[in-house]
């Protein structure tokens, strides 16, 4: 990821020109230097009221929230969405845009100054996965609506199994993150009961159309 000013642009390009803000979350020439190579499909304008260095944590981290979240996930506004280890940048990502889509957020954290970064961003609530009851507290939040409506999973060889208990009937649990080629066990009863779905996701899969549809949403959160 990387962010910069446009030096200068190919002969097909017509959605940035010589001296544009942008950021992108992909480069063809590696972004460790003073010039950079990208493709413009993963090129974005960055707005006036960000600096740089800011506007190159905008790519990878964000895009996999918006496409984990909404594209993937399908998550509505007052949908209760729980984001399991909340407290890195792609879980700090899918809270904020939780708030500033109208989804009710809750997060994991392992730590005190991890709970406080959740909080902070957006989460209605946040639980400790280091503590012994933690799944008990989970429940608890969102026993009145029958579980969590999305789930965005980002140690899946550690938590999936669990997540089945904690998805409402027909809910989705989208893992995006997972430690080494760990093999997990599941319950598939769980998945009968409950109708509920689990899927993958990885951002290069994104289609041309979806990065568009994610430039546009990020760049209205930012805008606010």
């Amino acid at each position: 990821d990387c962010s910069g000013v446009v030096e200068c642009v190919g002969d097909d390009v017509t959605r940035f020109k010589t001296g544009d803000r942008v950021f992108s979350l992909r480069t063809v020439s590696g972004s460790y230097s003073t010039h950079t190579v990208c493709d413009v499909e993963y090129v974005n304008k960055l707005p006036d009221c960000l600096p740089f260095r800011e506007g190159a944590c905008l790519g990878t981290t964000y895009y996999t929230a918006y496409r984990a979240l909404v594209l993937v996930g399908g998550a509505k506004p007052g949908q209760l969405v729980l984001v399991h280890g909340a407290s890195g940048g792609v879980g700090t990502a899918c809270l904020q845009l939780c708030r500033l889509m109208g989804m009710r957020g809750v997060g994991t954290a392992g730590t005190a100054d991890g709970e406080k970064a959740v909080l902070a961003s957006g989460a209605e609530s946040v639980v400790n996965h280091r503590q012994g009851e933690y799944v008990v507290a989970l429940r608890q939040l969102c026993e009145g609506n029958g579980g969590f409506d999305v789930i965005i999973e980002n140690a899946g060889h550690a938590n999936l199994d669990t997540d089945l208990d904690l998805v409402c009937n027909g809910g989705i649990v989208v893992v995006v993150g997972s430690k080494g080629m760990s093999a997990v066990e599941i319950v598939p009863r769980k998945l009968m009961g409950k109708e509920c779905r689990v899927t993958g996701m990885l951002l290069w899969n994104a289609t041309p159309d979806e990065f568009t549809q994610s430039h546009a949403a990020i760049l209205a959160g930012v805008r606010g």
